[in-house]
């Protein structure tokens, strides 16, 4: 339990700090569209991605994907401050589960094993009704980050495969672990998260880049 707390605590910790850097790239970047390519690309990296980004490269390409192409499923933004995207884009939703186990004396395999039982399931909901969306998993994968020596997988599900008509749409991301499970929560349920979402047509899409508000 000392182990899901440490981790638990370091996740939202670092959600704050990645939240915040991914809005001000976002707020500078002024790229059309968002692909397959660097959406799938990214999908992959996670804690590289991200590194990419926070270390000042360029907010093009995968670094740049990072902030326009994608949002995490942590990001309680709230519906007056919605994800924006155009029907063209497509984009991703995603989670990195990750824990320091060198740090915290662990062996690689008890971390691993402990990652691996994390359950993240995601409600998506449209004018049409709601839906739990597929996740996809990373096998889990070793990064160095300011954080520590990580074990870490990215879980995510690409959006707009299928073109998602301009209006209001939301998530909601449930995460619950094993060893949460007590009398009082059977479920083992670590947190409850929302999301917002707005999709606006390729026209609107054109004049908010004239504008300079996209």
């Amino acid at each position: 339990m000392k182990t899901i707390i440490k981790s638990t605590v370091m996740l939202v910790w670092t959600a704050l700090v990645l939240a915040v850097a991914v809005q001000d790239v976002r707020a500078n970047n002024k790229a059309d569209h968002c692909g397959i390519g660097e959406v799938t690309s990214f999908s992959q990296v996670g804690i590289q991605g991200f590194r990419l980004y926070l270390s000042g490269h360029s907010p093009v390409g995968l670094a740049g994907s990072t902030a326009n192409c994608q949002a995490r499923l942590y990001d309680d933004n709230g519906p007056d401050v919605p994800h924006v995207w155009c029907e063209d884009d497509m984009f991703l939703l995603g989670i990195l589960m990750f824990e320091p186990y060198k740090e915290l004396g662990l062996p690689r395999e008890t971390s691993s094993g402990f990652l691996q039982q994390f359950d993240n399931r995601v409600m998506w909901h449209s004018a049409s009704g709601t839906v739990e969306l597929d996740l996809t998993r990373t096998v889990v994968k070793d990064a160095v980050s300011f954080l520590g020596h990580l074990v870490y997988f990215h879980e995510f599900n690409i959006m707009g495969g299928d073109p998602l008509q301009p209006g209001d749409y939301g998530w909601v991301w449930t995460v619950s672990h094993p060893l949460a499970v007590t009398p009082d929560n059977p479920d083992g349920v670590l947190d409850v998260i929302p999301g917002d979402v707005e999709i606006v047509s390729h026209d609107e899409h054109l004049a908010r880049v004239d504008a300079g508000t996209w």
